[in-house]
Parts: structure tokens; sequence; C-alpha cells
């Protein structure tokens, strides 16, 4: 019995030991006959040489069948072994990994720069009028004092807000007027009315109080007014007398102010001492002296120095008599400028003095009025 391809196929796949011979050529006629017998009729035929053999089909299929397993067998060891591993090993990881996609960063918001405008320099901005009881004592300009006495115009036009000054007594507000021409001889000074409280016909050695225009903190630092009575006082100016050739055994002490006029942190005091043999009309006599003492600590102790004074002789009738009537800063750089009140036996003025690198003080507006 001629095998059949399946039992070709199989004799193929066997033990070779168990495996029948292949039959010999003549077997192959056979087989081609039998073919030819079943082709369908008048179908077209190849020649014998350039037909497919049906058997070696199936067997090239089958071994690219078993090609396909064998590396799908292999693939998976050879994608396990080639891993990379992050976060340690898988041995030594959980068996559930969870796969987290990060969100993309956002994009950072604008950052927006604060403008900052730096405050001006200490006492770089012009001041109104400095004003007191006998006109207006002047202003400063950003950089200088100006004296208003001889110049063509004041800054200001009436409606500016003031604020009034006096020693021992809290800081008020007004409204100065129009400035206009002051009635004072000599000629060239101004008036503006800047206290309602202003009576020029008070005691002749009256304290006046001081308008300033256009600066924030006239007190930066407290300004005391302390008591006159102690001997301490009392002693600095018996010695200082004896030091101009007067011997006053009981000196009258009238103001002892303190206040830290630059700001570095020590005080200075002045002390204000007079004799007056006429206080009324302030006619002098010999021996009579008005005078202003400075005092500030130094290396030794207190050290004493002559601010202002007056001292009467036998040739002189007048006397000038100095008052302390303000502790301010009156342009608003930090300082506080000392404001005097000086009175004769007819005339009055008012002056504004600031302190010097070297601890001077030195006069940098005035106004004056005379009879």
């Amino acid at each position: 019995m001629t095998p059949t391809i399946e039992d070709r196929l199989r004799a193929h796949f066997a033990d070779p030991a168990a495996r029948p011979p292949v039959p010999g050529p003549e077997s192959d006629v056979a087989l081609r006959r039998v073919q030819e017998d079943s082709d369908p009729a008048g179908a077209t035929r190849l020649p014998l040489g350039r037909r497919r053999a049906p058997w070696r089909l199936v067997v090239a299929v089958a071994a690219v069948a078993a090609t396909i397993a064998a590396v799908a067998l292999v693939a998976p060891r050879l994608h396990e072994n080639s891993s990379t591993v992050i976060g340690g090993h898988p041995s030594t990881t959980d068996a559930t990994t969870t796969t987290t996609t990060a969100p993309a960063p956002a994009a950072p918001a604008p950052t927006t720069v604060p403008t900052t405008t730096a405050p001006p320099p200490a006492g770089s901005t012009p001041t109104g009028p400095i004003v007191g009881p006998l006109g207006v004592l002047g202003w400063w300009d950003g950089r200088a004092w100006v004296n208003a006495r001889g110049t063509t115009e004041v800054p200001a036009s009436g409606g500016e807000a003031y604020q009034l000054v006096r020693l021992g007594e809290p800081i008020v507000r007004a409204v100065g007027s129009a400035p206009e021409p002051s009635h004072c001889l000599p000629p060239g000074g101004w008036r503006i009315a800047a206290d309602p409280e202003v009576d020029e016909s008070q005691e002749t050695l009256h304290v006046w109080r001081i308008a300033v225009a256009g600066v924030a903190d006239l007190r930066p630092r407290p300004v005391e007014l302390l008591d006159p009575g102690g001997d301490a006082y009392r002693q600095a100016v018996r010695d200082v007398l004896s030091g101009l050739g007067i011997d006053d055994p009981d000196p009258d002490v009238v103001q002892v102010v303190r206040a830290d006029l630059d700001g570095d942190g020590a005080a200075e005091v002045f002390v204000v001492a007079e004799h007056l043999a006429d206080p009324q009309t302030l006619l002098a006599e010999p021996g009579d002296y008005s005078l202003i003492l400075l005092q500030r600590a130094g290396d030794g102790g207190v050290v004493t120095t002559i601010f202002d004074q007056s001292i009467a002789d036998a040739a002189s009738q007048f006397l000038d008599v100095a008052r302390l009537s303000a502790v301010a800063d009156l342009n608003g750089d930090g300082r506080m400028e000392v404001v005097v009140d000086s009175y004769t036996a007819g005339n009055r003025s008012t002056a504004a003095f600031e302190m010097g690198a070297d601890g001077g003080l030195r006069q940098v507006l005035a106004v004056g009025c005379g009879d």
C-alpha cells in the first residue's frame, strides 16, 4: 500500500530509529500518477520540474512555526536580564509597582520687584518760613540757610500750616497769613501772622513761640527743663564769673535746659544766669551781667564754656539780656537748633544757632526790631 502524505509527515518527525524506509523513486512515480488522476479535468498542469511539492511546503511552515515558538520562549528572559532597575533590585521591591506620571512643572509666576523710593537725605527738602514774633527769621532752601531780611520774596502765599514750639510746652498748630513787609527798622524784613496768641505788649523778658512750616518733627529727641535752683549750676556760674573778674556769691540762675542737639547720645546742658539792677527798664549798672553757659561731659568730668555773654561796665548803660525760647529741628536734618531771644533797653531780636561739626554753636538766622 502506497503511504499517504500524512503518513510520510509522521514518519519524518518520528524517531529515526523507528522511522520506516523512505520509498524509492518508483514510489514517487506512483505518487505522481495518483495526484494526476485526482486533478480536476481541464486543470492547467505545470511541468514536473516547476510544480510545488506540497509536503515540502508543510515542512517549511512547521519549521518556521517552531522557530517562532522558540524565540517567544527566549525573548522574555533576554528582556528581563537586560533591563535597568531603578530604585533597587526587583527582589527587594514590592510585587506590585504603581506607575505614577509626574505632572509637568508649572511655569513660574512672573516676579514683580516692588518699586521703592528712597526717602530724601535729611535736611535736603526746603522748608517754609521760620517765624518769630518780630517777623520772619528765614528758611532752609535744601542746601543752606536763607535770612529773610533783604530778600524780595518769601516762600509762602498764605494758608500754610505751621507748628508753634516753645520751651516747656507742647507743640501746637496754626495757619499763617500771607507775608507782608515788616514795619521794623531797618527796613527789608517780612512779617507773617502765624501765632494767634502773640501780644507785643507783654512784659519785657517774655519767651516767645517760634512758628515753623515744612518740618515734620521739630523735636526728634526730648528737650527738658531742669530745676534751676540746683547748687551745681550755681557753682558753675560762680566759677565762670570769677574768671571774668566778677564776684557774685548768689547768682540768679533762671533757666536750665537739657537736650541732645546732634543725636550723638551725649546731652548738652544750657545754664542761663543773670544779675539785673533794673529788670523793667534794663538800664544797666556796673556789675550787671547776662550769661548762657554750655555744659558737656568730658574726659575729666563736666566741661563748661560760655555760649553767650553781656557784661555791663561804667561806660555802658545797656545790657543784652538773653533767654532760650526754643530748642527744635528747624530744617529737618535731625539736629536741633537753639533759638535765643535777646532784649536791651529799646531793642529786641531773635536768633537761631546750629551746632557745627566741631561742637561749636554759630548763628544762622536772625531778625530784630528796635525803636
